[in-house]
């Protein structure tokens, strides 16, 4: 439950259900404090706060108990991509997410991770390798819109070509404004 109110405020810019995913996290961690899905969902819940030195404890955990969770490591690779800037943390986490078993997981969150070692790749001047690898996150899901402005970046990292950057992102932008 705790990370249904999360997800629904995600890309949201008041935050309505704070409160409920922190209270429903820590039912879930009052049961079981040993339960990945309760640990991420109370790192949510400081990560929707922008208090990721604290949301990094609670991944870590979850990590141990699940060290398999695609979430865990994707939302870990967030961390060090957005909000605690740290390019070799993040390629490591990204790294990780492509280690576990990806038949195991849905097409969406395969896609996620192919992007984040795509982007951690483009960050570290590798443009061909995260060439690759942005292709490769959108065959898992072709409508991973983040994966399409990410695509544009590296095009441009590679062509050095503003005005085909500015036209991939606009016609982006259309598709989800």
């Amino acid at each position: 439950t705790a990370m249904a109110y999360y997800f629904m405020d995600v890309f949201q810019a008041e935050k309505t259900h704070l409160d409920d995913l922190n209270f429903y996290a820590d039912q879930a961690l009052m049961y079981d404090d040993e339960l990945a899905q309760a640990l991420i969902a109370k790192s949510l819940y400081y990560r929707t706060k922008n208090d990721c030195d604290r949301a990094i404890p609670y991944l870590e955990k979850a990590l141990v108990f699940n060290p398999n969770s695609a979430l865990a490591l994707n939302f870990m690779s967030d961390i060090y991509a957005l909000c605690l800037p740290d390019t070799g943390k993040y390629f490591t986490h990204a790294l990780r997410g492509l280690e576990i078993n990806v038949v195991a997981s849905d097409s969406a969150t395969t896609s996620i991770n192919y992007m984040h070692v795509s982007n951690a790749l483009v960050q570290n001047g590798f443009v061909r390798e995260a060439e690759h690898y942005i292709g490769v996150s959108k065959r898992f899901d072709s409508n991973n819109i983040f994966a399409e402005y990410l695509e544009a970046y590296i095009l441009l990292a590679r062509d050095r070509d503003l005005q085909a950057t500015r036209e991939r992102l606009e016609k982006t932008l259309a598709k989800d404004t």
